[in-house]
């Protein structure tokens, strides 16, 4: 007798340990990084058998700083199998959600992270993409340099979808700064994993007209950030030190004397001069020092070559 009683409690026991293995909640991104603009959106996943009726109950360890669901307790229909949940203004820190149905709960944990700078230590970085489009998907790429060999490491931009150029990296902050294709928003780029694309908000003066686009970007020491755009328009932006991120561009001068407009500019770190180079494909291509203050452009010489 003991014997089948004992068989019968280690089957009631596969059951049950089975069924609560066949639910699941899991969180895609599990981890994210601390809106500080706009929202970064999570999607809860549930699977595996909850019984065939009752209610979904959504709960949260903290609502605080999420706009979607807009109440908790949340009731997830039953015709759903996901989710969206919207982070804005989140503090760091482990949010743990509940769902529950039947008495059976299971949690999910979605980690948000505080933004990480990038560094200004001489690392060298890459933007690519293949459309200049305001939702196409920029991704970058480290250079890596051995004596003569350089090669290249993969460098996450997420989320996908947000098109950008014209980068530099903040000596202040040490976050990496862009502006995404028209209208011309004002982008900044962390070193985290997840979510480390974020737009700042639409980059504002007069001169700028709605389809500009900036290809060449650069920092100065002093953090004044500088672009250019297709219609040969030079700005610059001053006090980014996040979290402040200005938005009011300050116009410089339209530089129509160039030979076409400009893919890229830097700045010399010894002597502080700037340099671009302007022209594409057949074009004669240029380099040039460029006045900071107004703008003015010396011929430094002309480049050839069939790779740009």
């Amino acid at each position: 007798m003991k014997k089948y009683i004992f068989t019968l409690f280690a089957l009631f026991g596969i059951f049950v340990s089975g069924n609560l293995l066949a639910q699941s909640l899991t969180a895609s991104p599990a981890t994210i990084t601390q809106p500080t603009s706009g929202t970064v959106s999570v999607t809860l996943t549930r699977s595996g058998s909850w019984g065939s009726s009752g209610n979904y109950s959504l709960t949260t360890s903290s609502a605080t700083g999420i706009s979607t669901p807009a109440s908790f307790p949340f009731s997830w229909s039953s015709g759903t199998t996901s989710t969206t949940v919207t982070f804005t203004t989140a503090a760091i820190g482990t949010y743990t959600f509940t769902l529950t149905r039947n008495g059976v709960s299971q949690q999910a944990t979605v980690v948000v992270e505080a933004p990480a700078p990038i560094g200004c230590n001489g690392q060298y970085y890459v933007s690519y993409g293949s459309f200049n489009s305001s939702t196409s998907t920029t991704s970058m790429s480290k250079l890596n340099f051995a004596g003569s060999t350089i090669s290249t490491s993969s460098f996450t931009t997420n989320p996908t979808g947000i098109g950008f150029n014209a980068i530099g990296i903040n000596p202040l902050d040490g976050f990496m700064y862009g502006v995404r294709y028209s209208p011309m928003s004002l982008i900044r780029v962390s070193a985290n994993a997840s979510g480390n694309v974020v737009n700042l908000g639409t980059i504002t003066n007069a001169s700028i007209s709605s389809g500009d686009n900036a290809y060449a970007g650069c920092f100065d020491s002093d953090g004044t950030f500088y672009f250019l755009t297709d219609a040969d328009e030079f700005y610059k932006i001053s006090g980014i030190n996040s979290p402040a991120a200005p938005l009011a561009a300050t116009f410089i001068r339209t530089m129509s004397d160039a030979v076409d407009f400009f893919v890229d500019i830097a700045i010399d770190p010894t002597d502080g001069q700037m340099y671009g180079v302007a022209g594409i494909g057949s074009n004669n291509k240029t380099l040039y020092k460029i006045n900071k203050t107004n703008g003015t452009l010396t011929v430094v010489g002309t480049y050839s070559g069939s790779n740009y």
